[in-house]
C-alpha cells in the first residue's frame, strides 16, 4: 500500500510519519530525508526528492508554499507539470519496491491531485492540529501574521480533504497524539491494517514514549479562543475536525473564504515589498563593499609608496655622501627638487621626513 500523510505545516505530520516508519513502513534510503532543525528537532521526515517535485510545481508556476492566495492547480503550465510529475513517477518506482511505504510532504495537501492518477493503492492519513496553534507556530518560525497563518491552515485543510475524497483515509488529531500517544498509535496501526496496509506492527510503549515528547507540544492554544481569531467558515471547519465529520466528503467547503483570501493577498503583497526592499539593501551593500575594496587597494598602494619612501630615507640617512643622499631624497619626492636651497646637510632629510609623516597622517585619516 501507498501511505500519504497530509496536513498543514506545523500540524504534527512529522511525528505521525516517524511513528509509521517505526511501525514498519518504508521511507527511503539513508540520506534522503531533509533532516531536522530547531523547529523540528526530531526531524521533518520529508524526502528531498519529493520536496523538489513539489517546489518545482509551485515555484515554476508563480506560487510557493506560503504564496497561494490564488492557487489553482489548473494554472500549472503543462510543461512544468509534465516534468515534475515525471520525476515523481521515478520516485514512485523505487518506493513501490518497498511496500508498504509512507510519504509526508505538506505541499501535497495542495498538489495531491496532480500525482493521484499515478497511484494504485493510496491510503491517506489526515493530521490536524488546533488552528490557533498552527498559526502561532507559523508566526514563531516564519514571521507569518496570525490571520495569514489561519488562512493558510484553512486552504491546506480543505484542499487536503478534498484531494483524498473517495480514497481510504483516516484522521489523527495532534492533540490526541500528545495526550495519549500509545493509544493513538495502536488505533492508527489498526485502522491502516483494516484498510489493507499489511506488514505494520505497533511499536512498544517504550519506543513510542521515547519519541513523543510532550515538551515539544509548544504554542498551546485552547479551542475556546477560536471566536477571537477565526472567521465563521474557519470555525465551522475546526468544529468538523473536532467531531470527526471532516472525513465526510460533503462536510467541508471547497473554496477558501473571502476573508482568508484577502488576508493571504495582503500578506503576499507585504512580503513582496519586503523582498524588494531587501534586494535594494543588498545592492547598496554590494556597492559599498566594492567601494571599500577600491579604498583598500588605494590604501595598500599608498602604504607601499610610504614603505619605499622610508627605505629611501634610510639610505639617505646612512650615506656619507651628501650628493647621494640628496639624489635619493630628490627621487623620493619630486617636490624636493623644487624645494628650498638651504645649505644645511640635514635640510633635505628633514623635508623628506616631513613629507613621509604628512603622508602617514593623510593615510591614517583616510583609513
Amino acid at each position: 500500500m501507498q501511505v500519504f500523510v497530509l496536513g498543514m505545516h506545523r500540524s504534527g505530520t512529522s511525528a505521525i510519519t516517524r511513528l509509521l516508519i517505526m511501525s514498519g513502513a518504508y521511507f527511503g534510503p539513508e540520506g534522503i530525508s531533509n533532516g531536522a532543525d530547531e523547529g523540528n528537532p526530531k526531524g521533518f521526515w520529508e524526502r528531498v526528492d519529493v520536496r523538489a517535485v513539489c517546489d518545482g510545481l509551485l515555484q515554476e508556476s508563480g506560487y510557493d508554499w506560503w504564496k497561494v492566495a490564488d492557487f489553482d492547480l489548473d494554472r500549472i503550465p503543462d510543461k512544468v507539470r509534465a516534468r515534475h510529475v515525471g520525476n515523481f513517477r521515478k520516485i514512485l518506482l523505487d518506493l513501490d519496491a518497498h511496500r508498504p511505504w509512507v510519504l509526508k510532504e505538506p505541499r501535497l495537501s495542495l498538489l495531491f491531485p496532480a500525482i493521484r492518477p499515478l497511484l494504485e493503492l493510496p491510503v491517506c492519513i489526515h493530521v490536524t492540529r488546533e488552528p490557533l496553534e498552527v498559526a502561532s507556530s507559523l508566526q514563531t518560525r516564519n514571521g507569518i501574521p496570525v490571520h495569514a497563518g489561519l488562512a493558510l491552515w484553512e486552504l491546506y485543510t480543505i484542499r487536503a480533504f478534498a484531494a483524498s475524497a473517495g480514497l481510504p483515509r483516516v484522521h489523527v488529531r495532534y492533540e490526541d497524539l500528545m495526550a495519549a500517544p500509545v493509544a493513538v498509535v495502536e488505533r492508527l496501526v489498526g485502522q491502516l491494517t483494516d484498510l489493507g496496509v499489511a506488514g505494520l506492527r505497533v511499536p512498544s510503549e517504550r519506543e513510542i514514549t521515547a519519541y513523543i515528547d510532550p515538551a515539544l507540544h509548544r504554542e498551546r492554544r485552547a479551542s475556546t479562543d477560536r471566536g477571537l481569531w477565526l472567521n465563521d467558515q474557519q470555525q465551522a471547519i475546526a468544529a468538523a475536525i473536532d467531531d470527526g465529520s471532516a472525513l465526510d466528503d460533503a462536510t467541508l467547503p471547497r473554496e477558501l473564504s473571502a476573508g482568508a483570501q484577502a488576508q493571504l493577498r495582503t500578506f503576499e503583497e507585504d512580503r513582496a515589498r519586503q523582498e524588494e526592499a531587501l534586494l535594494e539593501l543588498q545592492a547598496r551593500v554590494k556597492e559599498l563593499e566594492e567601494r571599500a575594496a577600491l579604498d583598500a587597494d588605494r590604501i595598500t598602494r599608498a602604504q607601499a609608496l610610504l614603505e619605499r619612501a622610508d627605505r629611501q630615507l634610510s639610505l639617505a640617512a646612512g650615506s656619507r655622501s651628501w650628493r647621494l643622499s640628496r639624489r635619493i631624497s630628490s627621487l623620493a619626492h619630486p617636490r624636493l627638487r623644487r624645494g628650498g636651497t638651504g645649505s644645511a646637510t640635514g635640510e633635505p632629510l628633514e623635508r623628506t621626513r616631513t613629507l613621509v609623516e604628512q603622508a602617514r597622517e593623510r593615510l591614517t585619516a583616510d583609513s
